[in-house]
């Protein structure tokens, strides 16, 4: 069944993709693949535009997972003023019309997450692009959403992942088993100071000698789309 709907941009409150190795076309992203909501919050959105890097015209679909999204929260995915909204059940990607990008050409598109009843929590969708006519040309990307204070996040030393040294100065190193690719830095309050767009590896340095000291935390997507947190002070 095709869950299609038209949606005017201005109904919606609110405004780095994983190329695959076989991508002949990108995303452009505007925000961080993790985007934060204060509770009270209505809509988060993430926009970005798919850019074509070749001559050659592609019909572009998408396939998606919504196992990782909470009771509460409804999310979606459009092409320009086109939506389309994610639901449980089985989904045929082939059901929804193709969206041309022509050769060397641009698409606007952005995701979607409705907050209903201020509902707190962290949702993770995976959606995969494809060129309908050349079903191997696929471009994966993760998108999270979390509601709430980051104190609701798992605590990081659950997946082994550590950060050092403990107090900090000028930097903090991340280490974790898996690749980290997004970390967040909160104040003590709760309060979304930077965003950092992780290179792909097991280990991270961060530059935290502006942060002035008291504690702080971060939250870390990785590359799974797990979201954790872990506290940190700095000390001089």
């Amino acid at each position: 069944m095709k869950h299609l709907v038209l949606l005017s941009a201005a109904l919606l409150i609110l405004g780095s993709g994983i190329a695959g190795a076989q991508a002949t076309y990108t995303i452009d992203w505007n925000y961080p693949d993790t985007l934060h909501a204060e509770v009270g919050q209505a809509v988060l959105k993430r926009t970005g535009t798919v850019r074509n890097l070749n001559d050659q015209a592609k019909e572009i679909l998408f396939r998606f997972n919504i196992d990782k999204v909470i009771e509460g929260h409804s999310v979606g995915f459009c092409f320009g003023d086109l939506c389309y909204f994610q639901w449980p059940g089985v989904d045929d990607p082939y059901e929804r019309d193709p969206q041309h990008l022509p050769g060397n050409g641009t698409l606007p598109v952005y995701s979607l997450c409705n907050i209903l009843n201020k509902t707190q929590g962290t949702s993770v969708v995976w959606y995969e692009m494809f060129d309908k006519n050349n079903p191997n040309d696929t471009l994966p990307f993760t998108i999270t959403y979390i509601v709430g204070e980051p104190t609701s996040v798992r605590d990081a030393k659950e997946l082994g992942i550590t950060v050092s040294p403990v107090p900090a100065t000028d930097r903090l190193t991340v280490s974790s088993t898996a690749s980290t690719r997004g970390v967040d830095v909160y104040s003590s309050a709760g309060v979304l100071l930077r965003s950092y767009i992780a290179q792909p590896g097991a280990t991270l340095s961060l530059d935290v000698q502006d942060l002035a000291t008291g504690s702080y935390h971060l939250v870390l997507t990785q590359s799974d789309g797990t979201v954790v947190q872990a506290p940190f002070v700095i000390a001089r």
